[in-house]
């Protein structure tokens, strides 16, 4: 969806600056949708 790498979603989640994930399993993860479309649409409106 955002078409970032998977290290820099991981490192910008670190830093704070993308939604945190939520676990469903021990190996599955996922993100809420609304929280990462509000995330994009702030970069945008940041460009």
């Amino acid at each position: 969806m955002t078409g970032l790498s998977t290290s820099t979603i991981y490192r910008w989640m670190t830093d704070g600056t993308f939604p945190k994930q939520i676990q469903l399993g021990s190996r599955s993860v996922v993100w809420n949708e609304r929280d990462v479309i509000d995330w994009m649409n702030a970069q945008n409106a940041n460009t």
